[in-house]
């Protein structure tokens, strides 16, 4: 089948599809006839394409990335504040020091930190006897109150 379109034009359509559907909720055949699709079929290879090429990161690349926003945006927020100091204001201090703060919250929140530790202490104490024991009398009892539910009979070995 010929090429109909430039490999990067392509490209950019199958992005335009992506956008439409993932994040506009459109129907595919409005995403057919607004980007000049053939077919309906055709729009959904363009997005099963596009999601080939751009696969979901993984969630130690995520939060890397994360990361790495925070480092530059709390880097650039600290040099505005120095620069703010420097230049007297005080407001834009004041302002600055909420942002770094709530950064810092943040931060600490991915990694966990604001969690309270909570210690639980578990001692089981039941026997296997005690464990059946227990069954069969809620069972006996499960038959007294609904003896259409169980049928049985005990049968001792």
């Amino acid at each position: 089948m010929p090429q109909v379109m430039p490999l990067r034009e392509s490209r950019a359509r199958a992005e335009k599809v992506f956008v439409m559907r993932s994040l506009g909720g459109q129907p595919w055949s409005k995403i057919r006839d607004e980007l000049g699709f053939g077919s309906v079929g055709a729009a959904q290879m363009a997005y099963r394409r596009f999601l080939a090429r751009n696969p979901v990161p993984d969630g130690k690349t995520v939060f890397a990335e994360i990361l790495e926003r925070k480092r530059v945006t709390t880097s650039a927020a600290l040099t505005a504040m120095a620069r703010a100091e420097r230049d007297g204001d005080l407001q834009a201090v004041a302002t600055l020091i909420g942002v770094v703060s709530r950064m810092d919250a943040e931060l600490a929140k991915l990694y966990g930190l604001n969690r309270e530790t909570v210690h639980v202490d578990l001692n089981v104490s039941a026997s296997p006897g005690a464990i059946l024991d227990r069954a069969e009398a809620d069972l006996l009892a499960l038959a007294q109150r609904h003896p259409q539910i169980i049928d049985a009979e005990v049968v001792e070995p």
